[in-house]
């Protein structure tokens, strides 16, 4: 894989978000689930643009996710829906695809 010269999605991806070993196990995760390229993942600036719902919803959202066999605690990602909950549980209208927890 060049740096110089990305030439695949997954190339330019990778060029755009970071040479850190956890966005590179993020990405070759995301790898094999979606071989033919990345999803339009949310940035921080997406994520500071939308209404977030409090502190304490996105913890007890969190906290049931950790709960559930289908969260994988090293990457935050759900098995299920494949979204990073970290993310997820910031939004009013997300709600988890097993009813663990619901949209506002």
């Amino acid at each position: 894989m060049s740096n110089n010269n990305p030439e695949s999605p997954w190339e330019i991806y990778l060029a755009s978000n970071g040479n850190s070993d956890v966005s590179y196990q993020r990405s070759l995760f995301l790898m094999v689930l979606y071989p033919d390229g990345p999803l339009d993942l949310p940035t921080q600036d997406h994520i500071d643009a939308i209404d977030s719902v409090d502190e304490s919803i996105q913890q007890n959202r969190l906290s049931a996710c950790a709960g559930c066999p289908n969260f994988d605690k090293e990457t935050n990602f759900c098995m299920v829906s494949k979204c990073n909950m970290v993310f997820k549980v910031k939004f009013p209208f997300s709600s988890c695809p097993i009813d663990k927890w619901s949209s506002l």
